[in-house]
């Protein structure tokens, strides 16, 4: 039989990597507000409930290859794979949980700065609503995919139907993306109108996109 190759320790060390580069980041961002003396805020609540998020979704991970997750398919156990569709479908929802207080996060910290600025602080409203409204649907849809909802893991013992999560969720990271660029946009924006020389403005608006990549 041809060697099918196991994709586990790239899934394992992607889970490792992803998380630890969280937990640095978000790191920094406390040791800088300590370093200042800035006061916490509502930011800072949803950045930390983020990275909780992120950690049960690291489990999740972590459960699923011990399970086969990143073998052929051909190779795992029935027994298996069904027990990876079920650890699946609360990453999924963990996912877009962690995607919400993630970009919430990232308003608040703009509504604090610039909410003496209508505009922006519009802006951050709707951005906050559709953010909030498309991670809630895909929560849903990530729950409902299939009726009866066991047939998610389960699509030999239940019979019945199941949406196409996976253009779904491509549909999503389009959104996803250009919610990305608008938020990202919105902060070049107000950077660039700062009152200071043309090298400052140029600096600014470097760090800050390097910060969106």
């Amino acid at each position: 039989m041809a060697n099918l190759g196991s994709w586990q320790h790239y899934n394992r060390d992607a889970s490792i990597s992803i998380t630890l580069l969280g937990v640095f980041f978000v790191g920094l961002r406390f040791l800088s507000r300590h370093l200042g003396k800035v006061p916490l805020g509502l930011e800072d609540g949803l950045i930390v409930a983020a990275v909780l998020n992120l950690f049960v979704i690291f489990a999740l991970d972590i459960e699923m290859v011990k399970y086969g997750l990143g073998l052929h398919q051909s190779t795992i156990s029935m027994d298996s794979l069904i027990t990876i569709n079920k650890l699946l479908l609360p990453a999924e929802i963990f996912y877009c949980t962690s995607i919400i207080l993630t970009k919430t996060s990232i308003l608040a910290m703009y509504h604090r700065i610039f909410h003496i600025h209508r505009p922006t602080r519009i802006a951050v409203y709707i951005l906050g609503v559709i953010t909030i409204i498309r991670a809630i649907s895909l929560i849903f849809a990530s729950i409902f995919q299939c009726t009866p909802v066991a047939r998610a893991w389960d699509k030999f013992q239940y019979p019945g139907r199941c949406i196409n999560l996976k253009d779904t969720f491509i549909a999503n990271d389009v959104v996803n993306a250009i919610t990305d660029v608008v938020i990202l946009g919105l902060l070049i924006g107000r950077v660039w109108k700062v009152q200071a020389g043309w090298g400052v403005r140029m600096g600014a608006v470097g760090m800050v996109s390097l910060g969106g990549l």
